[in-house]
């Protein structure tokens, strides 16, 4: 069983770079950087998969770096199979991380079989118990598209989320979320978390606070939304902790 690292890094960003290389020495981790792109290179009306037409009609468009953010996980994500480990770990330039994140990893993948995304980041506990290994509380979460610092990806899932944004219409921790409960995909994630956001100023910049346009049926439209994935990423929760087969070392 190989597990692969990879860190997404803008090229202007080398103070994030250094700082992780020393987490990654310390850790003593293999650490592969993919070469992050700039979101403004990016042209709303030419970005590759972005359902415009779509968001436009209840929602206001992507931020520039919400575009780059997803391109950059999508070279990641191609990084990633491009390569023979058996899973993947990507990471972004502004995580932190625990030292023995590998032996930690190691373990969970002996333990856990039948899951699809490992979410290292999770720091609010929320989800149904599946089990404990190593001080570490296994569970499935009730929010798989919080964040994306750092998510563990077997090869048929990350094959699976990147086929998947030839159509978006959210940024990509939103969009993966959206994936997960339409296919059924088996999300788990440990608490304490093992991976964290480093404290600092965000690449991505702060999103705008209201996103939806005004009109009773764009409001609609979106309440409805938000509300079917809700109770689908509980069902989905519920579903992968009975599939999920936990075996404690």
């Amino acid at each position: 069983m190989e597990i692969a690292y990879y860190c997404i890094n803008l090229p202007r960003a080398h103070e994030r770079r250094r700082q992780i290389e020393q987490l990654a020495e310390q850790a003593k981790l293999h650490l592969r950087f993919v070469e992050g792109i700039e979101g403004s290179t990016i042209q709303a009306d030419k970005a590759r998969g972005y359902q415009r037409t779509r968001r436009l009609s209840y929602l206001t468009d992507l931020v520039p770096n919400e575009f780059g953010c997803i391109e950059s996980h999508r070279r990641a994500l191609q990084t990633f199979l491009a390569d023979a480990a058996d899973y993947g770990v990507i990471l972004e330039d502004d995580a932190e991380f625990v030292t023995d994140i590998h032996v930690r990893l190691q373990s969970l993948c002996q333990s856990i079989s039948g899951f699809d995304i490992l979410k290292l980041d999770l720091s609010a506990k929320k989800g149904f118990t599946i089990g404990n290994q190593d001080g570490l509380e296994v569970y499935a979460p009730f929010k798989p598209g919080v964040g994306a610092i750092g998510l563990l990806y077997t090869r048929s899932t990350a094959q699976k989320v990147l086929a998947s944004l030839d159509s978006y219409r959210h940024p990509f921790d939103t969009h993966l979320g959206y994936v997960c409960c339409d296919q059924g995909l088996r999300v788990v994630a440990v608490h304490p978390a093992l991976v964290w956001e480093r404290t600092g100023s965000s690449l991505i910049g702060a999103r705008p606070r209201r996103r939806r346009l005004p009109g009773i049926r764009t409001w609609c439209v979106d309440r409805c939304e938000i509300f079917h994935h809700s109770v689908m990423k509980r069902v989905l929760a519920l579903h992968t902790m009975r599939a999920i087969e936990y075996h404690e070392h």
